[in-house]
């Protein structure tokens, strides 16, 4: 989702800021990333024409998703469990102070 809003730019005038309010996670923007490269190609097994040669079908979207998120589960899961991930502390939160002099 995007929030706008009008800012002064003191002596430049006014422009407008705009700014996302969600952030996906690192799982979720692996499945959006599978999503995207799987979403036109990615076939199940529908039978066989009269030929006998294998028909397919593209997946559900919904069949995409379920896919592309438990692919992205089982890759974070198994680079969590070599060492890969490195997490940053918390940040203590900033208090809402003057600043001057002291």
């Amino acid at each position: 989702m995007l929030r706008s809003q009008v800012r002064d730019r003191y002596a430049q005038g006014k422009d407008v800021g705009i700014w996302d309010t969600e952030h996906l996670e690192i799982e979720a923007k692996l499945a959006a990333s599978m999503c995207e490269r799987w979403g036109m190609v990615a076939a199940e097994a529908d039978g066989e024409d009269t030929a006998g040669r294998q028909k397919l079908k593209l997946s559900t979207p919904a069949g995409l998703v379920e896919r592309a998120f438990a692919v992205s589960k089982l890759f974070m899961d198994r680079a969590r469990k070599d060492g890969l991930v490195h997490t940053s502390p918390d940040m203590p939160p900033v208090e809402d102070r003057e600043i001057g002099p002291e």
